[in-house]
Protein backbone atom coordinates (compact mmCIF):
# COMPACT_ATOMS: atom_id res chain seq x y z
CA UNK A 1 0.00 0.00 0.00
CA UNK A 2 2.76 2.35 0.95
CA UNK A 3 3.83 2.25 -2.69
CA UNK A 4 1.31 2.50 -4.20
CA UNK A 5 0.34 5.78 -2.00
CA UNK A 6 3.59 6.66 -3.19
CA UNK A 7 3.36 6.23 -6.26
CA UNK A 8 0.05 8.60 -6.86
CA UNK A 9 0.34 11.16 -4.03
CA UNK A 10 3.87 12.46 -4.22
CA UNK A 11 3.09 13.20 -8.49
CA UNK A 12 -0.22 14.70 -7.27
CA UNK A 13 1.71 17.22 -4.83
CA UNK A 14 4.29 17.88 -7.40
CA UNK A 15 1.55 18.95 -9.96
CA UNK A 16 -0.19 21.22 -6.88
CA UNK A 17 3.10 22.95 -6.30
CA UNK A 18 4.08 23.27 -9.85
CA UNK A 19 0.52 24.75 -10.91
CA UNK A 20 0.07 27.08 -7.46
CA UNK A 21 4.15 28.13 -8.05
CA UNK A 22 3.54 28.78 -12.00
CA UNK A 23 0.29 30.67 -10.99
CA UNK A 24 2.04 32.95 -7.94
CA UNK A 25 5.61 33.40 -9.26
CA UNK A 26 5.06 32.99 -13.27
CA UNK A 27 1.66 35.05 -13.46
CA UNK A 28 3.08 36.90 -16.60
CA UNK A 29 4.23 34.23 -18.30
CA UNK A 30 1.24 31.06 -17.29
CA UNK A 31 -1.66 34.20 -17.57
CA UNK A 32 -1.53 34.10 -21.28
CA UNK A 33 -0.91 31.05 -21.74
CA UNK A 34 -4.02 30.09 -19.79
CA UNK A 35 -6.18 32.76 -21.21
CA UNK A 36 -6.77 34.57 -18.12
CA UNK A 37 -8.23 38.12 -17.73
CA UNK A 38 -5.73 40.79 -15.73
CA UNK A 39 -6.11 40.54 -11.97
CA UNK A 40 -6.15 43.49 -9.68
CA UNK A 41 -7.08 44.33 -6.51
CA UNK A 42 -9.39 41.58 -4.54
CA UNK A 43 -9.08 39.86 -7.90
CA UNK A 44 -5.69 39.23 -7.31
CA UNK A 45 -5.28 38.66 -3.38
CA UNK A 46 -8.48 35.98 -4.09
CA UNK A 47 -6.56 34.13 -6.75
CA UNK A 48 -3.20 34.21 -4.79
CA UNK A 49 -5.72 33.00 -1.60
CA UNK A 50 -6.71 30.16 -4.00
CA UNK A 51 -3.50 29.16 -5.52
CA UNK A 52 -1.95 29.09 -1.53
CA UNK A 53 -5.36 26.79 -1.16
CA UNK A 54 -3.34 24.21 -3.87
CA UNK A 55 -0.09 24.76 -2.34
CA UNK A 56 -1.44 23.18 0.80
CA UNK A 57 -3.36 20.55 -0.68
CA UNK A 58 0.31 19.82 -1.99
CA UNK A 59 1.46 19.77 1.68
CA UNK A 60 -1.14 17.07 2.59
CA UNK A 61 -0.63 14.86 -0.81
CA UNK A 62 3.29 14.95 -0.16
CA UNK A 63 2.70 13.63 3.80
CA UNK A 64 -0.24 11.28 2.30
CA UNK A 65 2.67 9.67 0.43
CA UNK A 66 4.78 8.99 3.04
CA UNK A 67 2.23 7.52 5.36
CA UNK A 68 -1.19 7.05 4.03
CA UNK A 69 -2.66 5.20 7.34
CA UNK A 70 -1.96 8.47 9.13
CA UNK A 71 -2.99 11.13 7.23
CA UNK A 72 -5.78 9.29 5.33
CA UNK A 73 -8.66 12.11 6.56
CA UNK A 74 -6.56 14.06 4.08
CA UNK A 75 -7.25 11.51 1.49
CA UNK A 76 -11.35 12.59 1.81
CA UNK A 77 -10.49 16.15 1.96
CA UNK A 78 -9.17 15.99 -1.41
CA UNK A 79 -11.51 14.29 -2.93
CA UNK A 80 -13.74 16.39 -1.57
CA UNK A 81 -12.06 19.50 -2.20
CA UNK A 82 -11.60 18.56 -6.30
CA UNK A 83 -15.20 17.67 -6.21
CA UNK A 84 -16.00 21.05 -5.39
CA UNK A 85 -13.84 22.51 -7.85
CA UNK A 86 -15.27 20.80 -10.50
CA UNK A 87 -19.22 21.71 -9.23
CA UNK A 88 -17.95 25.21 -9.17
CA UNK A 89 -16.76 25.64 -12.53
CA UNK A 90 -19.12 23.63 -14.25
CA UNK A 91 -21.79 25.53 -12.62
CA UNK A 92 -20.39 29.03 -13.91
CA UNK A 93 -20.23 27.18 -17.39
CA UNK A 94 -23.63 26.35 -17.27
CA UNK A 95 -24.93 29.71 -16.57
CA UNK A 96 -22.65 31.34 -19.23
CA UNK A 97 -20.08 32.81 -16.86
CA UNK A 98 -17.27 31.01 -18.58
CA UNK A 99 -16.76 29.48 -22.24
CA UNK A 100 -15.46 26.00 -22.55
Amino acid sequence: MLSAARRLFIPAAIFNWSVAGGLLFLSDLTGPLLQLDPSGGSNLALRDMCMALVAAFGIAYWRIAFDPLRFRPYIELGIVGKALVVLVIYGHWLTGHIGW
